[in-house]
């Protein structure tokens, strides 16, 4: 699951620069609130509902200027990213030394060093090691003929592959939460950079928030992360949006020191430390598999 997905580079180019991306982008930024206004409606319609404007088709936990997230949109947002060129990961690997090497540099473990401009770049390397390392495990799997009903009848006399089988077993909640921790994370910080850079270009902004935390989520990589909470954040960063667009990307500021807090799970170092256990622990998976 999750590897016929397009690159995230990709889609963001989709959104950026592909006539269909920008025009779906014109059309829904045209549009106002989803929510009825008290200006347009008299308080004797906003009392007798019958006669007022109908109920906006939204979900509470949508900005209601985020008219991406309309209830009804899906077969506009059905987006088949191949048809315009774009690849998917699912054929060719990165060699694993590549994919550790550009990670570690664009995300350092002081945040002032970090290269969010490819940010992108490496979170579609992160998934490309993920893969692999599923790939590695899945073949020896296969090698060793067993599956998740036979494993132990199989291995019985083999304790070595007994014992490995067991450590990967314990290694994959482990690893499966922190690839989960990671893909929020870095997504967070990724939008807060784009918010806070200038010139303020809502479009680009609007394209890299339709990226990372896409109005409709097709595929996720485990079940440890949920469509609600990418809504979420959606959500929130899309009424950052329209803060810096009315009052600049200092709006920002407060909310980056928030995240940056010691007691905030999402803070740099500890999505550093998670980042840096994960692609450890990835690497021993397939060096060992």
């Amino acid at each position: 699951a999750g590897q016929k997905l397009p690159t995230l580079k990709s889609v963001n180019g989709y959104w950026k620069h592909e006539t269909q991306g920008k025009l779906i982008t014109e059309f829904f930024s045209s549009l106002d609130k989803i929510s009825p206004s008290i200006n347009d409606t008299t308080i004797a319609k906003l009392r007798n509902p019958s006669e007022g404007p109908p109920e906006p088709k939204a979900s509470p936990d949508h900005a209601p200027g985020d008219r991406f997230m309309d209830l009804g949109n899906e077969a506009l947002l059905d987006i088949d990213f191949a048809s315009f060129g774009i690849p998917d990961k699912s054929q060719k690997r990165l060699p694993i030394l590549v994919i550790l090497n550009t990670v570690r540099r664009v995300f350092p473990q002081k945040y002032e060093n970090v290269d969010f401009g490819h940010s992108l770049t490496a979170l579609d390397y992160l998934r490309d090691l993920e893969f692999t390392r599923r790939d590695k495990l899945r073949h020896a799997a296969e090698r060793l003929d067993i599956s998740l009903r036979n494993w132990k009848s199989v291995l019985a006399d083999n304790p070595d592959a007994l014992r490995w089988i067991e450590l990967v077993q314990k290694y994959e909640l482990i690893i499966e939460e922190g690839y989960a921790n990671i893909f929020i994370d870095i997504r967070i910080w990724t939008m807060v950079a784009e918010l806070k850079s200038t010139p303020f270009y809502k479009p680009n902004v609007l394209a890299m928030l339709n990226t990372l935390f896409p109005p409709a989520v097709k595929e996720l990589p485990n079940d440890r992360i949920q469509p609600k909470v990418l809504h979420q954040y959606r959500s929130s960063f899309y009424q950052y949006i329209t803060a810096v667009e009315a009052n600049g990307p200092s709006v920002m500021k407060a909310f980056e020191q928030k995240l940056q807090g010691s007691d905030n799970r999402h803070r740099w170092g500890n999505t550093w430390d998670n980042l840096t256990h994960y692609m450890e622990l990835a690497e021993q998976m397939i060096k060992q598999a």
